[in-house]
């Protein structure tokens, strides 16, 4: 697969691959390049500063929306602030 990821299509029974590893890099977030190990190619990742910054941000957007959903589940207020 070569860092390719299923991902499922909007529509139902399409499944399609993904390179996720291109898009990233791509993006300046990822940087790949191939070393040769026992006679074949091994892939290697490194996220970059740029990635860095991005999955700071991600992570704080994952946290509220975590912290949204737990209030709904556990009968909160998701409107309030804590």
């Amino acid at each position: 697969m070569n860092g390719a990821v299923l991902q499922a299509n909007p529509v139902p029974g399409d499944v399609r691959f993904v390179d996720y590893d291109k898009d990233l890099s791509k993006g300046n977030f990822l940087s790949v390049y191939d070393k040769p190990y026992r006679g074949r190619n091994r892939r290697y990742y490194k996220i970059t500063e740029d990635g860095d910054k991005m999955c700071k941000i991600y992570r704080e957007e994952w946290g509220s929306y975590k912290r949204k959903i737990d209030k709904i589940i556990m009968g909160g207020d998701e409107d309030k602030d804590e």
